[in-house]
């Protein structure tokens, strides 16, 4: 059975966040990526990788996502042009446990926090990396009641 991890950078406060790199983080990145993977996103982490991956050239030592099969969870999109992405059609934690029975390389998940709310409650995730970042972010419900 394959394994399901959350690789996440997240606040204090529980904003799931884009890295604020530095060296020390980077050689973490680096270790965490070292072996083959393959990526569950939801559709907006997806778009977000899908406008950046597909256009650089990756640094690092282990295979990087351009060479990981990106599982997709959307509603709306059915496809793209960035190699080896593919698509979830219908029940999202039944196709993602479907996914986990095959054999296969270990899945991670970025961001997608709505997504990880879904698996969380069909108990699909078998372990979370999470990367705290010690500053919190105002949301934008915080900052309209000043």
């Amino acid at each position: 059975m394959r394994k399901l991890i959350v690789l996440s950078f997240i606040t204090v406060d529980g904003v799931i966040q884009a890295p604020y790199l530095d060296e020390f983080l980077d050689k973490v990145l680096d270790e965490e990526l070292r072996e083959p993977f393959d990526l569950l996103l939801g559709r907006k982490t997806f778009e977000i990788f899908a406008s950046y991956w597909p256009y650089h050239e990756e640094q690092g030592p282990g295979p990087g996502i351009n060479n990981a099969t990106k599982y997709v969870a959307s509603n709306t999109l059915n496809s793209h042009d960035w190699k080896k992405s593919v698509f979830l059609k219908g029940d999202v934690a039944e196709e993602v446990r479907k996914l986990k029975q095959r054999d296969g390389l270990v899945i991670y998940i970025y961001g997608s926090g709505n997504l990880i709310q879904t698996l969380l409650k069909y108990d699909l995730i078998d372990a979370f990396w999470l990367k705290i970042c010690p500053i919190t972010l105002p949301t934008l419900r915080s900052a309209r009641e000043k």
